[in-house]
């Protein structure tokens, strides 16, 4: 499965996209923000990955975007629930969202339920 990973951090990108491509998947990585959704047309991805460190603004509208754009499966990782951004995210169409701390297993194991 080809996965496109977003992320706020350089660090969180590298990181998320290193064990993935460890355990045999192919990935693009690219900044999270609306920049971003042009990676959709030019690498079509099975799923799209948002990690999120902190409170993006942009990240509502991203989803939106995204569920526009493509019907891959969209999970979010991120690191705090303080302000109800789970629920504003998964109402702007993301399929599942994770909360930090969060094994790599079971990112994997989600990735892999996500495949068509």
């Amino acid at each position: 499965m080809h996965v496109l990973v977003m992320a706020d951090t350089d660090s969180m990108r590298d990181a998320v996209t290193a064990h993935l491509e460890r355990s045999g998947m192919e990935v693009s990585a690219a900044p999270l923000g609306m920049g971003a959704v042009e990676h959709l047309d030019a690498r079509h991805p099975g799923l799209v990955l948002l990690c999120v460190t902190g409170r993006h603004v942009e990240l509502v509208e991203l989803c939106h975007a995204l569920r526009r754009r493509a019907s891959a499966p969209i999970l979010a990782l991120l690191d705090d629930d303080t302000s109800g951004q789970i629920v504003r995210v998964l109402r702007a169409g993301a399929d599942d969202v994770l909360l930090a701390p969060v094994s790599m297993d079971e990112l994997l194991s989600l990735i892999h339920i996500s495949e068509p």
